[in-house]
């Protein structure tokens, strides 16, 4: 009997299955392969071009200077050895990184850092400059944004963009995107992804400089970190206009805006904001950890508001011009300055306030327990202080490093 020779012309073996099957008594059609890069194809453009509907596309570790368009295929692209090794440069090219544009369920990217990208010119669109997601719902895992560009007056989502869709983000770091609006995330016209345990660091915006939502988009955003991100007139850690997220079980700090240094929430949005923490944010202006105004009504239950400023008013929350008036319960406000909240609020009981905080160094979030969160706030300041306030410095000695870890570790579990 003679054997079917083997193929090494890069055509999936799915594809020679379903070849065989137009004259082979085959039941089953369906199949998806698995594709290697560089093994099987040199780029992963070209291995998506190559890709059938459902094909999983595994991409060894190094650096690919490309620029990535799904091609409103469902595909799974898989970085073998994870961001730290697997990066997508584009870098040098004028374009964003990644596009994934009408593909349907099942599509994932997991495993990458995406850099380097630009949306502006040349490219169609100044929206996504590292990822631009348009009517699809992908999961996006495991992926670093790091020092991605949206350009131009209107750019939107340097880091991510999201339009008409709802992926699911987890585990991702969002650090040093730049746009005129939402520089790490933008979530658009009726988006709602679900964000879980993701850090937005250090990104630059005028409007949302973490994250902004809008056009009613009403994500679902819990366990982030939002932490150092400055926008130039709104939203330091985060920006919704008519739109209404659900933020639970996340940390804003050291964010940074004239309005609502560490969320600013307009034009009729009323988010849900539960169990989070706002310590050491600020607006030059009105609202340093939280600002509603424009019809909105947030509802703000069991939230730490810890050390935010305002000279202009409301330290910790300011409800603003045409505010509904915030809906305030089982939260802690301490260290706020020049107040507490400033303007009208529906108390729900069972808050508290204090002029001064507990002091316990290594209790960075102010929960009143070294745990976890405060792990977090630690690892996201490491490095050398610069010259500026640096809570993280346990020991004292201008940098956060080993020695402050050691020290945090030490007091773990403790109550403040």
């Amino acid at each position: 009997m003679t054997s079917l020779p083997i193929v090494h012309s890069g055509v999936p073996a799915c594809g020679i299955v379903l070849a065989l099957s137009l004259w082979l008594p085959i039941t089953d059609r369906a199949c998806a392969d698995t594709i290697h890069v560089p093994g099987d194809y040199g780029t992963i453009q070209a291995a998506i071009a190559a890709a059938a509907e459902g094909d999983e596309i595994v991409v060894a570790p190094g650096i690919y200077g490309e620029s990535i368009d799904f091609l409103g295929k469902a595909l799974h692209l898989r970085g073998s050895d994870g961001p730290a090794v697997t990066v997508i440069d584009a870098g040098g090219l004028g374009v964003r990184v990644m596009r994934i544009s009408g593909s349907g369920a099942g599509t994932r990217v997991e495993g990458f850092t995406l850099t380097g990208g630009v949306a502006g010119a040349p490219t169609p669109l100044n929206i996504g400059g590292g990822m631009l997601i348009v009517n699809s719902s992908p999961e996006v895992h495991d992926c670093r944004f790091l020092n991605n560009t949206a350009t131009g007056s209107f750019s939107e989502g340097g880091g991510m963009a999201v339009h008409s869709g709802s992926p699911t983000v987890t585990d991702c770091h969002f650090e040093g995107n730049q746009a005129h609006m939402g520089a790490a995330m933008n979530n658009d016209s009726g988006s709602s992804p679900v964000v879980t345990g993701c850090t937005f660091v250090n990104n630059t915006a005028n409007f949302g400089a973490g994250m902004r939502n809008t056009n009613g988009s009403h994500p679902t955003v819990s366990g982030c970190l939002f932490a150092d991100n400055t926008a130039g007139t709104s939203g330091g850690g985060m920006l919704n206009q008519s739109s209404s997220p659900a933020v639970h079980d996340c940390i804003f700090s050291g964010n940074s805006a004239p309005l609502g240094g560490g969320m600013d929430s307009t034009s009729s949005s009323n988010p849900e904001v539960v169990g989070c923490n706002f310590t050491g944010n600020a607006a030059s202006m009105f609202g340093g950890g939280m600002l509603s105004s424009g019809g909105s009504k947030p509802s703000v239950i069991d939230c730490l508001f810890e050390g935010n400023t305002a000279p202009e008013g409301g330290g910790a929350i300011h409800s603003g011009s045409g505010s509904m008036d915030p809906a305030i319960g089982e939260s802690h406000f301490c260290g706020n300055v020049p107040e507490h909240i400033d303007g009208g609020w529906v108390d729900l009981g069972s808050n508290t306030f204090s002029d001064t905080c507990s002091t316990c160094p290594a209790d960075l979030d102010g929960s009143g327990t070294v745990d976890f969160a405060d792990a977090l706030l630690l690892l996201s300041a490491w490095g050398p202080c610069d010259g500026t306030p640096c809570a993280a410095d346990l020991d004292g000695n201008e940098s956060v490093d080993f020695a402050d870890l050691l020290s945090l570790l030490a007091a773990w579990g403790t109550g403040c």
